[in-house]
């Protein structure tokens, strides 16, 4: 779902939520709890963290290993 909500928030128009319904691989299954909203939220955060990273130089805020960034 993360994913796929990530994705549906940046290119709407290139994701079929009704294909979500046919996948019946386990790493899949939760796609179909895609939603716009959880997307948007997910690319706020990065954006917000990003800024945080490079902006403001708050290297506490990566979550890379050893604080990579």
């Amino acid at each position: 779902k993360f994913e796929s909500s990530l994705m549906y928030a940046l290119y709407p128009d290139h994701v079929d939520l009704e294909k979500t319904k046919e996948n019946t691989e386990w790493f899949a299954k939760n796609s179909v709890e895609t939603s716009m909203e959880l997307g948007k939220h997910m690319v706020q955060c990065a954006l917000e963290t990003l800024d945080k990273i490079i902006v403001e130089g708050d290297r506490e805020s990566c979550i890379l290993p050893g604080n990579a960034c």
